[in-house]
Order: structure tokens, then C-alpha cells, then sequence
């Protein structure tokens, strides 16, 4: 923004002197995030298990929502509209009750608890071609709409921990999200297609899929100890 420029002559640097390095332009290389997965098994698990809880997001599922409820549940369009209000409005929710629900959960028991509920909803929309069952599935996914919140906070804690600046990280990890954002619908309308065509109608399948990356993803974040998300700072973990 050249608006920008003028205001570096009435800039300074808050930054302490000795905590700065000169800039590096390779850190602008969108595929920056793959020096996350080098900060030692615990941060890359942690950082590619948040990367994969956004596939159930929904702006990842969104198309394919407008998709299903219109043309296989055959949704009227007031309904569609109060169902898209009805996404927005648990998110919001969600985002209030978040906080409160990992302080007395924790965040590996959240964090499990919400990918196994976003798999049953997801696994019900796939199973069911019926208004008030979609509406029950959405239901399932409101109390799970923060499911990223805790690993990603690991994530960062573990990689600020491992050496790398709190800034640096959430960059490189914003690429990675990104990845992850675009992916997701690609996938979801790539077997959409594949199982409404050839004589196939199966357009749940696409949820099913997705249903199962979420139960793959918790296995991953399983297979990480529950000591090494507590740690504060070792090197490699």
C-alpha cells in the first residue's frame, strides 16, 4: 500500500536492539512452513495436527453445505438461509463457550472430545438425507467449532520453545493453514463428483471423508505423550 510509505518517516523500531536480525527474504517463501516440521516431532505433529482440523472448518465444508442442502436434501431456500445463519451463529457461540470448555477439560481432552464429535456429525450428515438429521448434525458440531484452538497454541508454545520467534511461527504456520483452507474443498468436491456420476449417487460420501480425516487427525494428536505437550522448553521435542 503506498499509503504505507509515508508513514515509515514518522516510524521507529519498538524493537530492543539486541533482539533484532536483518531481514531475511527467503522467510517470504510460501513454503516457509516446512521448517516448522524440522523443530522436532512433538511441534510437527502438534503443527500438522492443527493444520488438518481445518479441514472440517467451515469455510472448508462450505460449498459443499450449499451443495448438499440445496440439491440432495432439497433444502428450501429460506431454510438454506436460516441454516447459514444458524453455522454463523455457533461459531460466535462456540468462540464464547471455547475458553471455558478448555479450562475444564484441558486442551488434549478438548481437543479429542471435539474432533470425535465433529466425526459423528460429519459421519451422521453422510449417513442421512434428511432436513431435520442435518440440523442435529449441526447441533453435534457447535460445542467443537474452537477444536483447533488448543493445538495450535501447543504448536506455538512448542516452537517459540524449539527456537523460533513467536511472529516467524504463526506466519509460517498461517502458510500451512492456507494449504490446508484450499485443499479442503478440493478434496470434498473431487469425491462429491466421483460418487454422483457413473450411475453412482452417493453425495454423503464426501462427508465421510471427511469424517475420516477428523478420526485420523485424532490419532495422530494421540500419538504424542501427554508429558511432551506439557513441556515448557526442551530443544527437539
Amino acid at each position: 500500500d503506498l499509503f504505507f510509505l509515508p508513514s515509515l518517516e514518522e516510524s521507529s523500531e519498538t524493537l530492543e536492539e539486541s533482539k533484532r536480525r536483518p531481514f531475511d527474504f527467503s522467510t517470504c517463501n510460501p513454503l516457509s512452513f516446512l521448517e516448522i516440521f524440522k523443530l522436532g516431532r512433538t511441534t510437527a505433529t502438534l503443527t500438522l495436527v492443527s493444520g488438518l482440523q481445518c479441514f472440517p472448518e467451515g469455510k472448508s465444508i462450505a460449498d459443499l453445505n450449499m451443495q448438499y442442502i440445496s440439491a440432495d436434501i432439497g433444502m428450501s431456500q429460506q431454510g438454506q438461509t436460516y441454516f447459514v445463519m444458524a453455522f454463523g451463529a455457533s461459531m460466535i457461540l462456540a468462540g464464547k463457550m471455547g475458553g471455558s470448555a478448555i479450562h475444564f477439560l484441558g486442551g488434549r481432552n478438548f481437543t479429542s472430545a471435539s474432533n470425535l464429535l465433529t466425526a459423528a456429525a460429519l459421519s451422521l450428515w453422510g449417513t442421512t438425507r434428511s432436513t431435520p438429521m442435518f440440523w442435529t448434525g449441526l447441533a453435534m458440531l457447535c460445542p467443537t467449532m474452537e477444536r483447533r484452538s488448543a493445538t495450535s497454541a501447543m504448536a506455538i508454545h512448542h516452537g517459540t520453545a524449539n527456537g523460533m520467534g513467536k511472529g516467524e511461527f504463526s506466519g509460517a504456520f498461517a502458510n500451512w493453514r492456507a494449504l490446508c483452507v484450499v485443499a479442503a474443498p478440493l478434496l470434498y468436491g473431487s469425491v462429491y463428483r466421483r460418487y454422483t456420476s457413473e450411475g453412482r449417487y452417493q453425495p454423503g460420501a464426501a462427508y465421510l471423508t471427511a469424517a475420516a480425516i477428523v478420526l485420523i487427525t485424532e490419532a495422530i494428536f494421540r500419538s504424542v505423550p501427554a508429558a511432551d505437550m506439557e513441556v515448557q522448553a526442551a530443544k527437539g521435542k
